[in-house]
């Protein structure tokens, strides 16, 4: 207790580690009521409390409260992450720690620096970043923010006849607030490959298989329509290649691309496969009774389109067609020489790719494939390889 000069009691101070009680019984100066029983420097600072509660008081003002906020400061891609900014800000020092909600493979959490945050917990005003791996498919993190922030905490006391104010209490402590429900959400990158399929004319073609494989072993198949499209859906941070597995039947040819990478989201890859229809050669050899060749004799071919061919024998008897898979076609002798009687039809020539061969108007020979694999079939008593 201490007296002015005047001889009133004025201001009782006690100071004790973290708390100053002032406790005003009576009007009285502000600087004449100061104790502190630990030298100069506890006698600053407890007037500076001391002085900082007593403006406050007169002020009508309470201590301010303690506040803590959430600030975003970004979002963005880089190096194989999605990466989200923010800071934790408070009117206070202290720490605040994460508390995640669920987990979410590879992310990492760390300084304006890029170094790791132990314990999930930042210090209040300094930035720290969540990175996601950009290959996490799409979704949210949700996670609470607890507070721990050093605070000096009023406690006021008034007299039963609420006339004036008796005492008041400062008290230095740690207040945890809480910031509940906050979400960072990211959508992966994804894109498409559509390959077109085609003949050699443009026409789409259905029923082409396509295979997508990806650098981690993952495989898709499909098939393409009736407007000759067959697409995949692809993801950031694969690496894919598309190949066609099966070709329309008469059809040959082949596709394959390689190192196909998303590099932003809604990419599409459109590329053209191409296939030709496989061909073959109706051969016709034309001879006599005797075996003699005759020139000059006219053959048609017909295709199930109505298309039409013709061919006259050159001087050892001979005359050919090319033809293409997936038509029917019939062979027919339409001018025979002056002076020889006969005729000569062939139809349904469907096996294609075929190389046929035509001997006194009977098949003689017949090779399979464009490189005239010879099978060993003869019809109508010919010899194979007979020509």
């Amino acid at each position: 207790m201490v007296c002015n000069p005047n001889g009133f009691l004025n201001f009782s101070w006690h100071f004790s580690r973290n708390q100053i009680v002032w406790q005003a019984s009576q009007p009285g100066d502000f600087g004449d009521g100061i104790y502190a029983p630990y030298g100069e420097t506890a006698v600053n600072r407890v007037k500076a409390a001391a002085t900082k509660v007593y403006n406050n008081v007169m002020n009508n003002s309470d201590t301010a409260n303690t506040t803590m906020i959430l600030a975003v400061q970004g979002a963005t891609d880089v190096q194989g992450y999605h990466k989200f900014t923010y800071t934790v800000q408070s009117n206070q020092a202290g720490t605040a720690t994460l508390n995640f909600k669920n987990q979410v493979a590879g992310m990492k959490v760390v300084d304006a620096n890029g170094n790791a945050i132990a314990n999930n917990t930042v210090t209040i005003g300094q930035a720290f970043s969540l990175l996601i791996p950009d290959s996490t498919p799409t979704g949210n993190l949700t996670f609470d923010i607890n507070g721990s922030i050093k605070a000096i905490v009023p406690v006021v006391y008034n007299d039963g006849a609420q006339k004036y104010q008796d005492s008041i209490s400062l008290v230095t402590g740690v207040v945890k607030p809480l910031l509940a429900g906050n979400k960072a959400k990211w959508t992966r990158a994804a894109g498409l490959i559509k390959v077109h399929k085609v003949d050699q004319d443009g026409k789409a073609l259905a029923g082409a298989e396509f295979a997508l494989t990806d650098n981690l072993g993952g495989k898709l198949t499909t098939v393409t329509d009736k407007n000759g499209i067959a697409q995949f859906q692809i993801l950031a941070n694969r690496t894919y290649t598309p190949e066609e597995t099966k070709i329309p039947t008469g059809y040959q040819g082949s596709f394959k691309q390689t190192g196909i990478t998303l590099t932003k989201d809604g990419q599409t890859f459109e590329h053209t496969a191409k296939n030709t229809l496989e061909k073959g050669i109706v051969k016709i050899h034309k001879v006599d009774q005797n075996g003699k060749a005759l020139a000059g004799v006219e053959f048609t071919l017909t295709d199930n389109l109505g298309n039409k061919q013709t061919a006259v024998t050159d001087k050892d008897g001979n005359a050919q067609f090319a033809i293409v898979a997936n038509r029917m076609y019939s062979l027919k002798e339409t001018k025979t020489l002056a002076g020889y009687v006969g005729s000569f039809q062939k139809d349904g020539i469907t096996k294609v790719p075929t190389l046929v061969h035509y001997k006194k108007g009977k098949v003689v020979t017949q090779y399979t494939g464009y490189r005239e694999q010879q099978i060993d079939k003869v019809l109508a008593g010919g010899k194979a390889g007979e020509h």
